[in-house]
C-alpha cells in the first residue's frame, strides 16, 4: 500500500497566521460542542425510522407478500399506495403509522445537520456560512483544518487577513453554490470547510504555482516500512487532486461533495488569476502589507532605494509623497534634510522647517517637534520670534537647557524688530534656571529701553 501525505510548503511568511489559526481553532470548539449532538441525533433518527420501518413492514406485508408466498408488489409502491389512500389502513393501524411518520419528521427537522447543514433544493445564505462549522467526524475535520494550515498561512501572508477572509468565506458559499448547481432536487444536506479551503488551495496553486511542497510517500515493500520525502511543485500537486475531484464527480462515487471542492477551488484560482492580471497585490496589498510587519515603511524603503541609485530627482518626489501620506514620520525629514544640507540647498531647508513647524502646531504633536529638532535646530533659529518662542516652549518641557542655548541661538540671527520678545523669553527662562542674565539685562536696557518693566 502506498501513503502520499503532504508535509509542508517550502515557502516562509513573515509573520503570524492569525486568520488561520483563528478559524481553526474556532472550527474546532464548535466541533467539539456539536459532534458529540449530532451524533446523538443520528442515533435517535435511526431509532425512530428503524422503528417505522418495522411498522410498516407488518402492516403491509399482506399487500407485499399474497398467501403463496410470492412477492406481488415492491414495499415502496405499496407505501406510496397507502400515503396517497389508495390502501385502507384500520383505523388503529393508521393513526399509529401517522404517530411514527410525525416523529420521524418531526426528529429530521430537529437535527443540527439539517438545521446548520447547506441543501441544494433549499439554499439560504445562512445555510451556506454555517455548513462551514460542521463536521461528520474527526478525520473530517482533520484533513479539513490540515489542508487550510497547509496553504492558507501563506495566502493571509501574501494578500493580508482581512482579503483571506473574505476570499475562505466566500469560496465556501462559492463551493456550495457551484454544489446545488448539479444536485438541484436533492435534501441531503453538505456539511464541512471542504469548499472553503478547496478555495485556498486554488489561490495557493496560482499564487505560489512553482513552489515546491514536501511530500512524505511510503509503503510496505518485502514486509518492510519504506518511506521517504519528495518536493513537488505546487501546480503539480494541486492540480492531480483537482483532476480527482473532477473523476470524483463525474465518475458516480457518493459520499463527498466533489462539485463543491471543483467549485471552490475553481473560484480561488479566479481570485489568484485577477490578482496577477490586475496587479493588486504588487502595487496595493504588497504595500500596506510591508508597512504593517516592517518597522521601515514601505514606501519609505522605495524612496531610498531611488536615493541608493542616484536617483535624486525620484527620491525626492517618492518621499515627499511619503511625507504627504505620514507627515509625522521623522526619520522622513531627516534624511530629506540631510540630503538639501549635503547639497548647500537652503531655500529647501528652510521651507522643511517651515512645513514641519506649521504640521506640528496644527495637530499639537509637541513629541514630534521634539523629535525632529536635532537635525533642523539651525533652521528652526531662523524663523520668526513668535515661532522661535513657540519651539522654546516646546522643548523647555524635556531639555531647559538645550532651550536656552536655542533661544540664544535664535536672538544672534534675528533680524526682525521684534527679536525683544525672544531676548525677553531667554531673560525669563535663564533666570528660572538661576543663570547670570546680567549681560542679557544690560543688552534690554541698551536696545529696548521701553521692555525693561517686562523683566
Amino acid at each position: 500500500m502506498l501513503v502520499i501525505f503532504p508535509l509542508s510548503p517550502e515557502a516562509t511568511i513573515r509573520r503570524l497566521p492569525l486568520v488561520t489559526i483563528t478559524i481553526i481553532i474556532f472550527t474546532t470548539i464548535i466541533f467539539a460542542f456539536t459532534y458529540p449532538r449530532m451524533i446523538e441525533e443520528e442515533r435517535e433518527y435511526i431509532n425512530a425510522y428503524r422503528e417505522l420501518l418495522e411498522y410498516e413492514t407488518w402492516i403491509f406485508s399482506s399487500y407485499i407478500v399474497n398467501e403463496d408466498g410470492h412477492i406481488v408488489e415492491r414495499f415502496e409502491k405499496v407505501r406510496e399506495k397507502a400515503e396517497k389512500g389508495e390502501i385502507e389502513l384500520p383505523p388503529p393501524y393508521k393513526e399509529k403509522w401517522e404517530i411514527l411518520k410525525e416523529r420521524v419528521k418531526t426528529i429530521e427537522e430537529n437535527m443540527l445537520i439539517r438545521r446548520w447543514g447547506f441543501i441544494p433544493s433549499h439554499i439560504t445564505l445562512r445555510g451556506m456560512l454555517l455548513s462551514l462549522l460542521l463536521h461528520a467526524g474527526f478525520l473530517h475535520l482533520f484533513f479539513n483544518l490540515y489542508f487550510l494550515w497547509l496553504v492558507g498561512c501563506n495566502i493571509e501572508d501574501d494578500w493580508g487577513r482581512p482579503l483571506f477572509l473574505a476570499l475562505y468565506v466566500l469560496s465556501g458559499i462559492v463551493a456550495c453554490l457551484f454544489h446545488a448547481l448539479f444536485n438541484r432536487t436533492s435534501s441531503v444536506p453538505v456539511i464541512g470547510a471542504s469548499g472553503a479551503v478547496s478555495g485556498i488551495m486554488g489561490a495557493f496553486t496560482i499564487r505560489h504555482w512553482n513552489t515546491k511542497i514536501r511530500f512524505f510517500v511510503g509503503g510496505i515493500a518485502f514486509f518492510r516500512p519504506l518511506g521517504t520525502v519528495v518536493r513537488i511543485p505546487a501546480w503539480i500537486a494541486f492540480s492531480g487532486w483537482f483532476i480527482k475531484q473532477v473523476m470524483g464527480a463525474f465518475g458516480g462515487e457518493g459520499g463527498v461533495a466533489f462539485f463543491a471542492h471543483i467549485g471552490g477551488f475553481l473560484f480561488g484560482a479566479l481570485a489568484g488569476i485577477l490578482m496577477k492580471v490586475t496587479k493588486t497585490e504588487e502595487k496595493v496589498l504588497a504595500p500596506r502589507i510591508e508597512e504593517e510587519i516592517d518597522l521601515v515603511p514601505y514606501r519609505f524603503r522605495q524612496a531610498m532605494e531611488e536615493l541608493e541609485k542616484g536617483n535624486r530627482i525620484e527620491f525626492e518626489r517618492k518621499m515627499k509623497k511619503f511625507l504627504e501620506e505620514n507627515p509625522f514620520y521623522p526619520d522622513g525629514w531627516r534624511v530629506l534634510a540631510e540630503y538639501y544640507r549635503e547639497r548647500g540647498n537652503t531655500v529647501e531647508l528652510e521651507k522643511l522647517a517651515k512645513e514641519i513647524l506649521s504640521r506640528a502646531r496644527m495637530e499639537n504633536k509637541k513629541d514630534f517637534l521634539r523629535e525632529v529638532y536635532p537635525f533642523l535646530k539651525e533652521e528652526f533659529s531662523s524663523l520668526p520670534p513668535s515661532d522661535v518662542i513657540y519651539i522654546a516652549d516646546v522643548l523647555w518641557e524635556k531639555e531647559r537647557r538645550e532651550t536656552i542655548e536655542f533661544l540664544e541661538r535664535s536672538y544672534k540671527k534675528c533680524k526682525m524688530d521684534r527679536k525683544v520678545l525672544i531676548l525677553l523669553k531667554l531673560i525669563k527662562r535663564m533666570k528660572e534656571e538661576g543663570m547670570d542674565v546680567s549681560a542679557y539685562l544690560e543688552e534690554l536696557e541698551e536696545k529696548f529701553p521701553s521692555y525693561r518693566g517686562y523683566v
